[in-house]
Protein backbone atom coordinates (compact mmCIF):
# COMPACT_ATOMS: atom_id res chain seq x y z
CA UNK A 1 0.00 0.00 0.00
CA UNK A 2 1.36 3.42 -1.00
CA UNK A 3 -0.03 6.35 1.00
CA UNK A 4 -0.72 9.61 -0.83
CA UNK A 5 -1.69 11.45 2.34
CA UNK A 6 0.22 14.52 3.44
CA UNK A 7 0.99 17.68 1.51
CA UNK A 8 -0.99 18.57 -1.61
CA UNK A 9 -1.08 21.76 -3.67
CA UNK A 10 -4.48 23.47 -3.62
CA UNK A 11 -5.89 26.34 -5.65
CA UNK A 12 -9.34 27.78 -6.38
CA UNK A 13 -10.87 28.40 -9.78
CA UNK A 14 -10.91 32.19 -9.32
CA UNK A 15 -7.19 32.59 -8.67
CA UNK A 16 -7.59 33.96 -5.15
CA UNK A 17 -5.84 31.18 -3.21
CA UNK A 18 -2.85 28.97 -3.93
CA UNK A 19 -1.38 27.11 -0.97
CA UNK A 20 -0.03 23.82 0.36
CA UNK A 21 -2.72 21.90 2.22
CA UNK A 22 -3.11 18.54 3.91
CA UNK A 23 -4.87 15.31 3.02
CA UNK A 24 -6.95 14.20 4.83
CA UNK A 25 -8.19 17.77 5.07
CA UNK A 26 -10.56 20.45 3.88
CA UNK A 27 -10.00 23.74 2.11
CA UNK A 28 -11.64 25.61 4.98
CA UNK A 29 -9.54 23.89 7.63
CA UNK A 30 -6.29 24.59 5.78
CA UNK A 31 -7.16 28.24 5.11
CA UNK A 32 -7.95 28.80 8.79
CA UNK A 33 -4.85 27.02 10.09
CA UNK A 34 -2.67 29.08 7.70
CA UNK A 35 -4.45 32.28 8.79
CA UNK A 36 -5.60 33.01 5.24
CA UNK A 37 -9.19 33.38 6.48
CA UNK A 38 -10.49 34.12 10.02
CA UNK A 39 -11.47 31.29 12.37
CA UNK A 40 -15.20 30.62 11.76
CA UNK A 41 -15.96 29.99 15.44
CA UNK A 42 -14.87 33.44 16.60
CA UNK A 43 -17.40 36.28 16.68
CA UNK A 44 -19.28 36.58 13.40
CA UNK A 45 -16.48 35.10 11.27
CA UNK A 46 -18.80 32.38 10.02
CA UNK A 47 -19.81 34.87 7.33
CA UNK A 48 -16.33 34.67 5.77
CA UNK A 49 -16.96 31.01 5.02
CA UNK A 50 -19.74 32.09 2.66
CA UNK A 51 -17.12 33.61 0.36
CA UNK A 52 -15.65 30.15 -0.24
CA UNK A 53 -18.85 28.25 -1.08
CA UNK A 54 -19.12 29.22 -4.74
CA UNK A 55 -15.56 28.23 -5.53
CA UNK A 56 -14.30 25.05 -7.15
CA UNK A 57 -10.95 23.71 -6.02
CA UNK A 58 -8.10 21.70 -7.52
CA UNK A 59 -6.01 19.38 -5.36
CA UNK A 60 -2.70 18.34 -6.98
CA UNK A 61 -0.24 15.69 -5.76
CA UNK A 62 3.08 14.96 -7.45
CA UNK A 63 4.72 11.74 -6.29
CA UNK A 64 7.62 9.54 -7.31
CA UNK A 65 7.22 5.81 -7.81
CA UNK A 66 10.55 4.03 -7.50
CA UNK A 67 9.26 0.53 -8.25
CA UNK A 68 6.10 -0.44 -10.07
CA UNK A 69 3.65 -2.82 -8.33
CA UNK A 70 3.98 -6.38 -9.61
CA UNK A 71 0.45 -7.45 -8.61
CA UNK A 72 -2.34 -7.85 -11.18
CA UNK A 73 -4.71 -5.33 -9.57
CA UNK A 74 -3.51 -1.77 -9.01
CA UNK A 75 -6.12 0.64 -7.66
CA UNK A 76 -6.18 4.28 -6.62
CA UNK A 77 -8.39 4.49 -3.52
CA UNK A 78 -10.12 7.57 -2.11
CA UNK A 79 -11.58 6.96 1.35
CA UNK A 80 -13.79 10.04 1.01
CA UNK A 81 -14.00 13.15 -1.17
CA UNK A 82 -16.19 16.10 -0.21
CA UNK A 83 -18.06 15.87 -2.55
CA UNK A 84 -18.51 16.17 -6.35
CA UNK A 85 -15.17 15.72 -8.09
CA UNK A 86 -13.38 14.66 -11.28
CA UNK A 87 -10.17 12.62 -10.94
CA UNK A 88 -7.13 12.72 -13.28
CA UNK A 89 -3.86 10.76 -13.14
CA UNK A 90 -1.03 11.75 -15.48
CA UNK A 91 -3.53 13.66 -17.61
CA UNK A 92 -5.90 10.68 -17.97
CA UNK A 93 -9.47 11.01 -16.72
CA UNK A 94 -10.22 8.24 -14.21
CA UNK A 95 -13.80 9.07 -13.26
CA UNK A 96 -15.87 11.12 -10.86
CA UNK A 97 -17.21 11.03 -7.30
CA UNK A 98 -20.83 11.73 -6.37
CA UNK A 99 -21.12 10.86 -2.70
CA UNK A 100 -19.10 12.16 0.26
CA UNK A 101 -19.77 9.01 2.28
CA UNK A 102 -18.47 6.41 -0.19
CA UNK A 103 -15.06 4.96 -0.93
CA UNK A 104 -14.07 5.27 -4.59
CA UNK A 105 -11.62 2.97 -6.39
CA UNK A 106 -10.08 3.48 -9.82
CA UNK A 107 -8.12 0.99 -11.94
CA UNK A 108 -4.76 2.66 -12.71
CA UNK A 109 -2.99 -0.20 -14.48
CA UNK A 110 -1.37 1.28 -17.58
CA UNK A 111 -1.73 4.84 -16.23
CA UNK A 112 0.45 4.76 -13.13
CA UNK A 113 4.11 4.84 -14.13
CA UNK A 114 7.56 4.49 -12.64
CA UNK A 115 9.05 7.87 -11.81
CA UNK A 116 7.02 11.08 -11.57
CA UNK A 117 3.20 10.90 -11.39
CA UNK A 118 0.71 13.76 -11.17
CA UNK A 119 -2.68 13.24 -9.52
CA UNK A 120 -5.37 15.94 -9.80
CA UNK A 121 -8.74 16.14 -8.09
CA UNK A 122 -11.09 18.89 -9.31
CA UNK A 123 -13.76 19.49 -6.65
CA UNK A 124 -16.88 21.34 -7.73
CA UNK A 125 -18.72 24.00 -5.72
CA UNK A 126 -20.98 22.37 -3.09
CA UNK A 127 -23.47 25.20 -3.58
CA UNK A 128 -23.50 25.91 -7.32
CA UNK A 129 -23.90 22.26 -8.30
CA UNK A 130 -26.96 21.40 -6.15
CA UNK A 131 -28.54 24.74 -7.04
CA UNK A 132 -28.17 23.87 -10.71
CA UNK A 133 -29.94 20.56 -10.01
CA UNK A 134 -32.65 22.43 -8.14
CA UNK A 135 -33.22 24.70 -11.14
CA UNK A 136 -33.50 21.61 -13.35
CA UNK A 137 -35.76 19.47 -11.14
CA UNK A 138 -37.52 22.00 -8.91
CA UNK A 139 -37.37 23.14 -5.30
CA UNK A 140 -38.29 20.58 -2.64
CA UNK A 141 -38.91 20.88 1.07
CA UNK A 142 -36.05 21.46 3.51
CA UNK A 143 -35.64 22.97 6.98
CA UNK A 144 -32.27 24.49 6.08
CA UNK A 145 -31.72 27.89 4.56
CA UNK A 146 -30.10 26.00 1.67
CA UNK A 147 -33.10 24.52 -0.10
CA UNK A 148 -30.93 22.71 -2.68
CA UNK A 149 -29.06 20.58 -0.12
CA UNK A 150 -31.19 17.39 -0.60
CA UNK A 151 -29.85 17.08 -4.16
CA UNK A 152 -26.26 16.39 -3.03
CA UNK A 153 -25.02 13.41 -1.00
CA UNK A 154 -23.03 15.53 1.38
CA UNK A 155 -23.21 15.94 5.17
CA UNK A 156 -26.36 18.02 5.52
CA UNK A 157 -25.33 19.84 8.71
CA UNK A 158 -22.57 21.68 6.78
CA UNK A 159 -25.24 23.97 5.28
CA UNK A 160 -26.07 25.18 8.81
CA UNK A 161 -28.27 23.77 11.57
CA UNK A 162 -29.90 25.08 14.72
CA UNK A 163 -26.95 23.78 16.75
CA UNK A 164 -24.06 24.83 14.54
CA UNK A 165 -22.47 27.15 12.02
CA UNK A 166 -22.78 27.05 8.25
CA UNK A 167 -19.38 25.87 7.01
CA UNK A 168 -19.90 24.26 3.60
CA UNK A 169 -16.65 22.37 3.27
CA UNK A 170 -14.75 21.07 0.25
CA UNK A 171 -11.80 18.71 0.36
CA UNK A 172 -10.37 15.21 0.48
CA UNK A 173 -11.49 14.32 3.98
CA UNK A 174 -10.29 10.73 4.21
CA UNK A 175 -7.08 8.97 3.21
CA UNK A 176 -5.83 8.42 -0.35
CA UNK A 177 -3.63 5.47 -1.26
CA UNK A 178 -2.61 3.01 -3.96
CA UNK A 179 -3.44 -0.62 -3.25
CA UNK A 180 -2.12 -3.52 -5.28
CA UNK A 181 -3.05 -7.19 -4.86
CA UNK A 182 -3.04 -10.45 -6.75
CA UNK A 183 -6.25 -11.78 -8.30
CA UNK A 184 -8.83 -10.56 -5.75
CA UNK A 185 -9.45 -8.96 -2.37
CA UNK A 186 -11.95 -9.48 0.45
CA UNK A 187 -14.47 -6.84 1.45
CA UNK A 188 -17.35 -6.64 3.90
CA UNK A 189 -16.36 -9.73 5.91
CA UNK A 190 -18.56 -10.26 8.94
CA UNK A 191 -19.74 -12.76 11.53
CA UNK A 192 -22.84 -12.74 13.70
CA UNK A 193 -24.65 -14.97 16.15
CA UNK A 194 -27.76 -16.68 14.78
CA UNK A 195 -28.70 -18.64 17.87
CA UNK A 196 -27.23 -19.93 21.10
CA UNK A 197 -28.10 -22.99 23.16
CA UNK A 198 -26.32 -24.00 26.36
CA UNK A 199 -23.15 -22.03 25.58
CA UNK A 200 -22.99 -23.31 22.00
CA UNK A 201 -23.49 -20.69 19.33
CA UNK A 202 -24.35 -20.96 15.64
CA UNK A 203 -22.25 -18.33 13.84
CA UNK A 204 -23.10 -16.98 10.40
CA UNK A 205 -20.11 -15.91 8.26
CA UNK A 206 -20.27 -13.87 5.05
CA UNK A 207 -18.30 -11.51 2.85
CA UNK A 208 -17.58 -10.42 -0.71
CA UNK A 209 -14.75 -10.78 -3.20
CA UNK A 210 -13.77 -7.88 -5.43
CA UNK A 211 -11.39 -7.78 -8.36
CA UNK A 212 -10.59 -5.78 -11.47
CA UNK A 213 -9.44 -8.87 -13.38
CA UNK A 214 -11.52 -11.91 -14.27
CA UNK A 215 -11.50 -14.39 -11.37
CA UNK A 216 -11.73 -17.44 -13.62
CA UNK A 217 -12.97 -20.67 -12.09
CA UNK A 218 -14.43 -19.95 -8.63
CA UNK A 219 -13.70 -23.52 -7.55
CA UNK A 220 -10.04 -22.50 -7.25
CA UNK A 221 -10.88 -20.09 -4.42
CA UNK A 222 -11.89 -20.54 -0.81
CA UNK A 223 -12.02 -18.46 2.35
CA UNK A 224 -10.51 -19.83 5.55
CA UNK A 225 -11.85 -18.43 8.81
CA UNK A 226 -9.96 -18.41 12.09
CA UNK A 227 -11.34 -17.44 15.49
CA UNK A 228 -8.84 -16.52 18.19
CA UNK A 229 -6.09 -17.98 15.96
CA UNK A 230 -7.89 -21.33 15.66
CA UNK A 231 -9.13 -22.48 12.20
CA UNK A 232 -12.87 -23.13 12.35
CA UNK A 233 -14.00 -23.64 8.77
CA UNK A 234 -13.46 -23.03 5.05
CA UNK A 235 -16.03 -21.64 2.62
CA UNK A 236 -16.23 -21.88 -1.16
CA UNK A 237 -17.10 -18.89 -3.32
CA UNK A 238 -20.50 -18.41 -4.90
CA UNK A 239 -21.78 -15.99 -7.52
CA UNK A 240 -25.07 -14.15 -7.62
CA UNK A 241 -25.99 -11.26 -9.87
CA UNK A 242 -22.43 -11.04 -11.15
CA UNK A 243 -21.01 -10.64 -7.62
CA UNK A 244 -18.76 -13.19 -5.92
CA UNK A 245 -19.27 -13.89 -2.23
CA UNK A 246 -19.00 -16.51 0.51
CA UNK A 247 -21.29 -17.41 3.37
CA UNK A 248 -22.04 -20.26 5.71
CA UNK A 249 -22.18 -21.26 9.34
CA UNK A 250 -20.11 -22.98 11.98
CA UNK A 251 -20.58 -23.87 15.65
CA UNK A 252 -18.65 -22.16 18.44
CA UNK A 253 -18.57 -23.93 21.80
CA UNK A 254 -18.27 -22.21 25.20
CA UNK A 255 -19.32 -18.99 23.54
CA UNK A 256 -18.60 -15.68 25.25
CA UNK A 257 -21.22 -13.03 24.50
CA UNK A 258 -20.91 -9.28 24.01
CA UNK A 259 -23.05 -7.14 26.32
CA UNK A 260 -23.75 -3.40 26.53
CA UNK A 261 -22.18 -1.25 29.21
CA UNK A 262 -23.53 -2.21 32.63
CA UNK A 263 -24.94 -5.61 31.64
CA UNK A 264 -21.82 -7.71 31.22
CA UNK A 265 -18.50 -8.08 29.47
CA UNK A 266 -17.74 -6.63 26.03
CA UNK A 267 -15.97 -9.75 24.79
CA UNK A 268 -14.53 -9.39 21.28
CA UNK A 269 -13.37 -12.41 19.29
CA UNK A 270 -10.40 -12.10 16.92
CA UNK A 271 -11.63 -13.15 13.48
CA UNK A 272 -9.30 -13.68 10.55
CA UNK A 273 -10.57 -14.16 7.00
CA UNK A 274 -8.06 -15.55 4.47
CA UNK A 275 -8.78 -15.65 0.75
CA UNK A 276 -6.89 -18.51 -0.91
CA UNK A 277 -6.29 -19.36 -4.56
CA UNK A 278 -5.27 -22.97 -5.11
CA UNK A 279 -4.51 -23.15 -1.37
CA UNK A 280 -2.15 -20.14 -1.50
CA UNK A 281 -3.14 -17.11 0.57
CA UNK A 282 -3.67 -13.99 -1.57
CA UNK A 283 -5.53 -11.61 0.76
CA UNK A 284 -6.72 -11.41 4.37
CA UNK A 285 -8.78 -9.29 6.75
CA UNK A 286 -8.61 -9.23 10.54
CA UNK A 287 -11.51 -7.98 12.65
CA UNK A 288 -12.56 -7.83 16.30
CA UNK A 289 -16.19 -8.98 16.49
CA UNK A 290 -18.54 -9.25 19.45
CA UNK A 291 -21.18 -11.96 19.25
CA UNK A 292 -24.64 -11.02 20.48
CA UNK A 293 -28.32 -11.15 19.49
CA UNK A 294 -30.45 -8.01 19.25
CA UNK A 295 -34.22 -7.79 19.47
CA UNK A 296 -36.56 -4.79 19.25
CA UNK A 297 -39.61 -5.72 21.31
CA UNK A 298 -42.81 -4.11 20.02
CA UNK A 299 -45.95 -5.40 21.69
CA UNK A 300 -49.40 -3.86 21.95
CA UNK A 301 -50.42 -2.68 25.40
CA UNK A 302 -52.92 -0.31 27.01
CA UNK A 303 -50.75 2.72 26.19
CA UNK A 304 -50.07 1.78 22.56
CA UNK A 305 -47.04 -0.30 21.62
CA UNK A 306 -43.78 -1.00 23.44
CA UNK A 307 -40.36 -0.07 22.04
CA UNK A 308 -37.73 -1.97 24.04
CA UNK A 309 -34.26 -3.15 23.06
CA UNK A 310 -33.04 -6.54 24.28
CA UNK A 311 -29.51 -7.90 23.86
CA UNK A 312 -28.95 -11.62 24.43
CA UNK A 313 -32.45 -11.83 25.88
CA UNK A 314 -31.88 -9.08 28.45
CA UNK A 315 -34.17 -6.06 28.25
CA UNK A 316 -32.26 -2.79 28.47
CA UNK A 317 -33.13 0.53 30.04
CA UNK A 318 -31.46 2.78 27.49
CA UNK A 319 -29.44 5.74 28.76
CA UNK A 320 -27.73 7.88 26.19
CA UNK A 321 -27.53 10.85 23.87
CA UNK A 322 -27.55 11.91 20.25
CA UNK A 323 -24.17 12.17 18.54
CA UNK A 324 -23.63 14.95 16.02
CA UNK A 325 -20.29 15.54 14.26
CA UNK A 326 -17.85 16.59 16.97
CA UNK A 327 -16.53 19.45 14.82
CA UNK A 328 -17.91 21.39 11.87
CA UNK A 329 -14.57 20.84 10.14
CA UNK A 330 -14.29 17.07 10.39
CA UNK A 331 -10.56 16.77 9.76
CA UNK A 332 -9.80 18.87 12.84
CA UNK A 333 -10.89 15.88 14.93
CA UNK A 334 -8.06 13.79 16.35
CA UNK A 335 -7.95 10.25 17.67
CA UNK A 336 -7.74 11.51 21.24
CA UNK A 337 -10.96 13.52 20.74
CA UNK A 338 -12.94 10.35 20.04
CA UNK A 339 -11.34 8.59 22.98
CA UNK A 340 -12.07 11.45 25.37
CA UNK A 341 -15.71 11.88 24.33
CA UNK A 342 -16.61 8.19 24.27
CA UNK A 343 -14.92 7.44 27.56
CA UNK A 344 -16.85 10.39 29.03
CA UNK A 345 -20.08 8.84 27.71
CA UNK A 346 -19.25 5.52 29.35
CA UNK A 347 -18.28 7.17 32.63
CA UNK A 348 -21.64 8.97 32.58
CA UNK A 349 -23.23 5.48 32.50
CA UNK A 350 -24.48 5.89 28.94
CA UNK A 351 -25.13 2.70 27.02
CA UNK A 352 -26.38 4.10 23.67
CA UNK A 353 -25.52 6.88 21.23
CA UNK A 354 -27.72 7.74 18.28
CA UNK A 355 -25.69 8.85 15.26
CA UNK A 356 -27.92 11.60 13.93
CA UNK A 357 -28.90 11.53 10.27
CA UNK A 358 -27.75 15.03 9.34
CA UNK A 359 -24.10 14.26 10.02
CA UNK A 360 -21.77 11.52 8.80
CA UNK A 361 -21.16 7.80 9.05
CA UNK A 362 -18.50 8.05 11.69
CA UNK A 363 -14.82 7.20 11.61
CA UNK A 364 -13.93 3.52 12.12
CA UNK A 365 -12.35 4.46 15.44
CA UNK A 366 -15.73 5.62 16.75
CA UNK A 367 -17.36 2.23 16.18
CA UNK A 368 -14.31 0.30 17.40
CA UNK A 369 -14.37 2.25 20.67
CA UNK A 370 -18.11 1.68 21.03
CA UNK A 371 -17.52 -2.07 20.53
CA UNK A 372 -14.87 -2.00 23.27
CA UNK A 373 -16.82 0.21 25.68
CA UNK A 374 -20.21 -1.43 25.31
CA UNK A 375 -21.91 1.66 23.91
CA UNK A 376 -24.75 0.64 21.62
CA UNK A 377 -25.15 2.64 18.40
CA UNK A 378 -28.46 3.62 16.83
CA UNK A 379 -27.26 4.34 13.28
CA UNK A 380 -29.28 6.75 11.15
CA UNK A 381 -28.70 6.83 7.42
CA UNK A 382 -27.67 10.32 6.33
CA UNK A 383 -30.99 11.89 5.32
CA UNK A 384 -32.40 14.62 7.54
CA UNK A 385 -35.25 17.14 7.75
CA UNK A 386 -35.95 17.34 4.03
CA UNK A 387 -37.74 15.85 1.09
CA UNK A 388 -35.28 13.84 -0.99
CA UNK A 389 -35.79 13.37 -4.75
CA UNK A 390 -36.21 9.60 -4.85
CA UNK A 391 -38.50 9.99 -7.84
CA UNK A 392 -35.31 10.63 -9.85
CA UNK A 393 -33.75 7.33 -10.88
CA UNK A 394 -30.14 8.53 -10.56
CA UNK A 395 -30.72 9.79 -7.01
CA UNK A 396 -32.52 6.64 -5.92
CA UNK A 397 -29.73 4.45 -7.34
CA UNK A 398 -27.03 6.52 -5.67
CA UNK A 399 -28.82 6.45 -2.31
CA UNK A 400 -29.26 2.68 -2.49
CA UNK A 401 -25.61 2.23 -3.40
CA UNK A 402 -24.63 4.36 -0.41
CA UNK A 403 -26.75 2.40 2.05
CA UNK A 404 -25.67 -0.99 0.73
CA UNK A 405 -21.98 -0.12 0.88
CA UNK A 406 -22.26 1.48 4.34
CA UNK A 407 -24.09 -1.54 5.75
CA UNK A 408 -21.48 -3.92 4.31
CA UNK A 409 -18.68 -1.77 5.69
CA UNK A 410 -20.02 -1.36 9.24
CA UNK A 411 -22.08 -4.48 9.87
CA UNK A 412 -19.31 -6.36 11.72
CA UNK A 413 -19.46 -3.86 14.60
CA UNK A 414 -21.33 -5.43 17.51
CA UNK A 415 -22.15 -2.00 18.95
CA UNK A 416 -24.52 -1.10 16.10
CA UNK A 417 -27.93 -2.36 17.19
CA UNK A 418 -30.28 -0.65 14.70
CA UNK A 419 -30.29 0.87 11.21
CA UNK A 420 -32.63 3.85 10.82
CA UNK A 421 -33.80 5.34 7.52
CA UNK A 422 -33.65 9.05 8.29
CA UNK A 423 -33.97 11.86 10.81
CA UNK A 424 -37.41 13.50 11.13
CA UNK A 425 -38.49 13.28 7.48
CA UNK A 426 -41.69 11.39 8.25
CA UNK A 427 -42.47 13.76 11.09
CA UNK A 428 -42.08 16.52 8.51
CA UNK A 429 -44.51 14.81 6.14
CA UNK A 430 -47.12 14.78 8.90
CA UNK A 431 -46.70 18.24 10.37
CA UNK A 432 -44.39 20.56 8.38
CA UNK A 433 -46.11 22.46 5.54
CA UNK A 434 -43.00 22.70 3.34
CA UNK A 435 -42.70 18.89 3.19
CA UNK A 436 -46.00 17.91 1.60
CA UNK A 437 -44.90 17.08 -1.97
CA UNK A 438 -45.92 13.72 -3.38
CA UNK A 439 -45.08 11.82 -6.56
CA UNK A 440 -47.37 8.92 -7.51
CA UNK A 441 -49.13 9.29 -4.13
CA UNK A 442 -45.87 8.74 -2.23
CA UNK A 443 -44.08 11.34 -0.16
CA UNK A 444 -40.66 12.11 -1.57
CA UNK A 445 -38.16 9.76 0.00
CA UNK A 446 -40.65 7.13 1.19
CA UNK A 447 -39.65 4.83 -1.67
CA UNK A 448 -36.22 4.61 -0.13
CA UNK A 449 -36.84 4.14 3.56
CA UNK A 450 -40.11 2.21 3.35
CA UNK A 451 -39.13 -0.09 0.47
CA UNK A 452 -35.50 0.01 -0.65
CA UNK A 453 -33.60 0.46 2.62
CA UNK A 454 -35.38 -2.29 4.59
CA UNK A 455 -34.82 -4.68 1.68
CA UNK A 456 -31.11 -3.82 1.53
CA UNK A 457 -30.72 -4.22 5.29
CA UNK A 458 -32.48 -7.59 5.31
CA UNK A 459 -30.23 -8.81 2.48
CA UNK A 460 -26.95 -7.51 3.87
CA UNK A 461 -27.50 -7.64 7.62
CA UNK A 462 -30.28 -9.73 9.18
CA UNK A 463 -28.50 -9.51 12.56
CA UNK A 464 -30.18 -6.27 13.66
CA UNK A 465 -33.51 -4.48 13.12
CA UNK A 466 -34.31 -1.69 10.68
CA UNK A 467 -36.51 1.29 11.63
CA UNK A 468 -37.88 3.63 8.91
CA UNK A 469 -37.31 7.01 10.56
CA UNK A 470 -36.71 8.80 13.82
CA UNK A 471 -39.26 9.56 15.11
CA UNK A 472 -41.63 6.93 13.73
CA UNK A 473 -44.66 4.96 14.89
CA UNK A 474 -48.31 5.35 15.82
CA UNK A 475 -51.00 7.40 14.08
CA UNK A 476 -48.41 10.07 13.37
CA UNK A 477 -44.67 9.69 13.02
CA UNK A 478 -43.94 11.60 16.23
CA UNK A 479 -46.24 9.64 18.51
CA UNK A 480 -45.89 9.30 22.28
CA UNK A 481 -47.84 6.03 22.31
CA UNK A 482 -45.77 3.98 19.82
CA UNK A 483 -42.30 3.89 18.33
CA UNK A 484 -39.66 6.48 19.15
CA UNK A 485 -40.49 10.07 20.05
CA UNK A 486 -38.79 13.48 19.72
CA UNK A 487 -39.56 16.13 22.35
CA UNK A 488 -38.84 19.73 21.37
CA UNK A 489 -41.65 21.62 23.11
CA UNK A 490 -39.04 22.39 25.77
CA UNK A 491 -36.42 24.73 24.30
CA UNK A 492 -37.69 25.30 20.75
CA UNK A 493 -41.32 25.42 21.95
CA UNK A 494 -40.39 27.55 24.99
CA UNK A 495 -42.10 25.17 27.41
CA UNK A 496 -40.75 24.98 30.95
CA UNK A 497 -38.26 22.16 31.57
CA UNK A 498 -40.64 20.81 34.22
CA UNK A 499 -42.91 19.76 31.36
CA UNK A 500 -40.59 16.81 30.76
CA UNK A 501 -42.22 15.16 33.78
CA UNK A 502 -45.53 15.09 31.89
CA UNK A 503 -44.14 13.26 28.85
CA UNK A 504 -45.02 9.60 28.36
CA UNK A 505 -43.16 8.61 25.18
CA UNK A 506 -42.27 4.94 24.78
CA UNK A 507 -38.70 5.65 23.63
CA UNK A 508 -37.56 9.27 23.64
CA UNK A 509 -34.78 9.31 21.08
CA UNK A 510 -34.28 13.07 20.87
CA UNK A 511 -34.71 15.91 23.34
CA UNK A 512 -32.50 18.62 24.73
CA UNK A 513 -32.01 22.00 26.26
CA UNK A 514 -29.32 24.32 24.95
CA UNK A 515 -26.95 25.43 27.67
CA UNK A 516 -23.88 27.64 28.01
CA UNK A 517 -20.53 26.11 27.08
CA UNK A 518 -17.42 26.06 29.25
CA UNK A 519 -16.08 29.58 30.06
CA UNK A 520 -12.89 28.71 28.14
CA UNK A 521 -15.00 28.19 25.03
CA UNK A 522 -16.82 31.49 25.53
CA UNK A 523 -13.50 33.30 25.95
CA UNK A 524 -12.35 31.77 22.65
CA UNK A 525 -15.26 32.98 20.51
CA UNK A 526 -16.20 36.23 22.27
CA UNK A 527 -14.22 39.15 23.67
CA UNK A 528 -14.95 40.21 27.25
CA UNK A 529 -17.02 43.21 26.16
CA UNK A 530 -19.10 40.88 23.90
CA UNK A 531 -20.04 38.39 26.60
CA UNK A 532 -23.11 40.23 27.88
CA UNK A 533 -25.99 37.86 27.12
CA UNK A 534 -27.91 40.29 24.88
CA UNK A 535 -24.87 41.61 23.02
CA UNK A 536 -25.66 41.85 19.28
Amino acid sequence: MISLDGKWQINDDEGEFTFTGRVPGTVQGDLVSQKLVPHPYIGLNERYMRNLEDKSWTYTKEFELKTFPVEENVELVFGGIDTLADIYLNGRYLGNTEDMFLEYRFDINGILKKGKNVLKVNIKSPVKEPRALERTYGEIGSTSEESARPYIRKAQYSYGWDWGARVVTSGIWRSVYIESYNRARLTGCTAYLEKVCEKEGKIRISGYIASIVNLGNLENYKVEVKVNDRPVSEFLLKNKGGESYFDGTFTLKDIQLWFPNGLGEQYLYSFEFKLKYKDIEIYKEKKKIGLRMVELIRKKDIEGESFIFAVNGKRIFVKGANWIPADNILTWLKSEDYEKLLYMAREANMNMLRIWGGGIYEDEQFYTLCDELGIMVWQDFMFACAEYPDHLEWFRNLSNKEVREIVRKLRYHSSIILWCGNNENNWGFDEWPMMAHKVDDEYLRNKLYLYDFPMICSQEDPSRPYWPSSPYGGDKANSASSGDYHIWNVWSGWADYKDYAEESGRFISEFGFESAPDPKTINFFAKKDEQEIFHP
